[in-house]
């Protein structure tokens, strides 16, 4: 099974992951407030240890060091600092500290990062099985962080609002912010290539856009509301139709019970 952008495998993938996220709401929906925390915080603590085995796979794997271009691996390079990755920590902590603007980053950020990472990955990620273990641990863990963050809505621990569309927008800047720091340090020290949320001028073709146009690192990011805030309102909307259509069938429901129970 060969695993190519937008290929059989690729929507196979995409499927077990939209089955997971439903099943995952169908089984916890009605689970107590602390059982669903402590589910969600498991499956995040086995993807955290997955996601270092996995990083673990790739420093021994000879040619993902060639299919990358790189000399040697660095594990300063490979850190879970990046948009979606990052997550894996973000997730569980956001759940337990009930913070809006965490809970607001994990929804809106997390599955477009990790969706758009397993739809345009790298050379090394494609054209190979998908049971290469390079591979598994790639997918694996970007499904697994996609079905934990859309989870943190499924079960109704945050619920998107209009007021709040610039709430992720401003949450990121700050995360990127501070990866400006780290990767300063990064640069001058022991990963001359360090560039955790691409606050240096990057190879991603939109971002790469942004820096011509005003090419200073980290506040070339601040162009990326032109794409943030949109994008946060069309989930918001969604988010709001479906509960609005949820809200009308029960309306319907209990209008018919009360019908039925005054016939009787």
């Amino acid at each position: 099974m060969i695993i190519n952008r937008f290929n059989v495998v690729y929507f196979m993938l995409v499927f077990i992951t939209i089955f997971l996220i439903v099943a995952v709401y169908l089984i916890f929906r009605k689970k107590e407030e602390k059982v669903k925390i402590r589910f969600i915080s498991i499956v995040c603590v086995f993807n955290i240890i997955f996601f270092f085995v996995y990083k673990y796979w790739l420093s021994q794997d000879s040619e993902f060091l060639h299919l990358s271009h790189l000399d040697k691996f660095n594990w300063w390079n490979e850190l879970p600092l990046q948009l979606c990755n990052i997550n894996l920590f973000l997730i569980p902590i956001s759940l337990i500290s009930d913070k809006k603007f965490l809970k607001s980053y994990c929804l809106f950020i997390t599955p477009l990062g990790a969706f758009l990472a397993i739809s345009f990955p790298e050379a090394a990620f494609v054209g190979d099985s998908i049971f290469k273990l390079r591979n598994i641990g790639f997918y694996g863990t970007h499904m697994i962080l996609i079905i934990t963050s859309f989870s943190i809505v499924t079960l109704g621990f945050y619920k998107p609002k209009y007021k709040d569309i610039l709430l992720p927008a401003i949450t990121t800047f700050g995360l990127a912010a501070i990866m400006f720091g780290v990767n300063t340090i990064l640069r001058n020290t022991v990963c001359p290539e360090a560039n955790y949320f691409f606050t240096y001028k990057c190879d991603v073709p939109i971002l790469s856009t942004f820096y011509k146009w005003i090419p200073v690192p980290l506040i070339y990011e601040l162009l990326g509301i032109i794409i943030l805030v949109p994008y946060c309102l069309l989930v918001t909307f969604l988010y709001n139709c479906f509960v609005k259509e949820r809200k009308d069938e029960q309306n319907k429901n209990n209008y018919a019970w009360k019908k039925v129970s005054k016939s009787v």
